[in-house]
C-alpha cells in the first residue's frame, strides 16, 4: 500500500471514530442551558432518561408570560465525593420580573424528574411549605396567582411556586 493512501485511510478511520464517540454522548440540555448550568457550577444529567417508562424532559421553556425563550427552568447536577446533588435552575431574562425575585438556584435532595409549567387558577396553597423553613405556615386557601414548576415522574411530583420572593414546595405521591 502506498504511504499516501495509508495516511488517508488512517485519517478517515480517526474521523469516523471521533464521530462515533460524539454520537455516543447523551445530550439532555440545549447548549444555552448547558452554559447556564456551568455558570451555576453544575452540569447536565446525562443519565436523566435512563429510567423505565416515559419521562418529560429535564428542562422547560416559557415559565413566565411572554416569549418562551425569555425564561427556562432545568435540572442540573453536581457529583462530589460519590454524592450526587441536584439543582433546579430558574432562568428569567428580565431580572425585574416578579418571579425573578425568588432564588434562581434551588438545591434539591430528591432525584430530578421531568419538568413542565403548571397553572390552574383553582389550585390553592394547601399542602405547600416554605422551602427554606418548612415549619412556617402557608395560608392554605390562598390561590396560585401565576405559573408553578411541576417536577414529576412515575406518579411522584414536586410543585415549586415562587411566593413573595420565597420558594414554596408541595410534594405528592
Amino acid at each position: 500500500m502506498k504511504p499516501r493512501l495509508f495516511i488517508l485511510l488512517m485519517c478517515i478511520g480517526v474521523a469516523i471514530q471521533d464521530k462515533a464517540y460524539a454520537f455516543d454522548k447523551k445530550v439532555v440540555l440545549p447548549k444555552e442551558l448547558k452554559a447556564i448550568a456551568k455558570e451555576n457550577d453544575c452540569e447536565e444529567i446525562e443519565d436523566f432518561f435512563d429510567v423505565p417508562g416515559k419521562i418529560s424532559p429535564s428542562y422547560v421553556y416559557g415559565y413566565v408570560q411572554g416569549p418562551k425563550e425569555d425564561s427556562a427552568v432545568f435540572w442540573c447536577k453536581k457529583d462530589a465525593g460519590g454524592v450526587r446533588r441536584y439543582f433546579l435552575i430558574v432562568n428569567i431574562k428580565d431580572r425585574f420580573h416578579d418571579l425573578a425575585q425568588c432564588p434562581r438556584k434551588i438545591a434539591w435532595i430528591n432525584p430530578a424528574k421531568g419538568l413542565s409549567v403548571f397553572y390552574d387558577g383553582k389550585t390553592t396553597f394547601k399542602g405547600f411549605v416554605y422551602l427554606d423553613d418548612p415549619t412556617r405556615k402557608v395560608v392554605p386557601n390562598e390561590m396560585l396567582k401565576h405559573n408553578a414548576i411541576l417536577s414529576e415522574y412515575d406518579g411522584v411530583e414536586e410543585m415549586f411556586y415562587c411566593h413573595e420572593g420565597k420558594w414554596l414546595v408541595r410534594q405528592r405521591d
